[in-house]
Parts: C-alpha cells; structure tokens; sequence
C-alpha cells in the first residue's frame, strides 16, 4: 500500500465505525417491519419471528403495538373529521 493510502486509513477508522453501526441499525428496523407485518398478515407467530430474524419477542410485539396504535389514531381522526363535518351539514347539502 502507498503511504498515502495508509495515511487515509489512519484518518478515517470512525467512519468505516460509523457505515457499520448505520447499516446494521438499518438491518433492525428492517427486521423489526418485516416481522410486524408478517405478524399481522397472519403469516408467523411472534415465536416463529423470533427464531427467524433473531430479534426478542417483546421487541417485535413493541413494533406490533406501535403500529396498531398509528392505525387506530388515524382512525380516529378520521371519524372525529367526520362527526365535525356532521355537525356543520345541512339538509340541503348532496353527499
């Protein structure tokens, strides 16, 4: 190796630290969406996830909860949108 390549090894062992820790932080919310959705779908149990991606059972049951919570708010936003259009309609209005 060139001593200039070295130098820039030198310089820069965060970096390659740092595109680790992304990547593998990326590898676990990848994980933590797959095992959700296949939860939810139906398609796996919470053990059989476990076992398959390496993640712990109340994790992906954290990411189950968090998103039938979104769902369930934007549901209710929805029909709060809805009871307030209610109230404001008048019978001559056309659905």
């Amino acid at each position: 190796m060139r001593p200039v390549g070295l130098f820039r090894l030198q310089l820069c062992p965060g970096i390659f630290g740092y595109l680790a820790r992304l990547a593998k932080d990326q590898a676990r919310r990848e994980l933590l969406s797959y095992s959700a959705d296949e939860y939810l779908e139906g398609k796996a149990s919470l053990s059989e996830l476990a076992k398959k991606t390496g993640l712990d059972v109340p994790t992906i049951m954290d990411e189950v909860a968090s998103i039938k919570g979104k769902d369930r708010r934007a549901v209710e936003a929805f029909l709060s949108a809805v009871e307030t259009f209610s109230k404001f309609r008048t019978p001559d209005m056309v659905w």
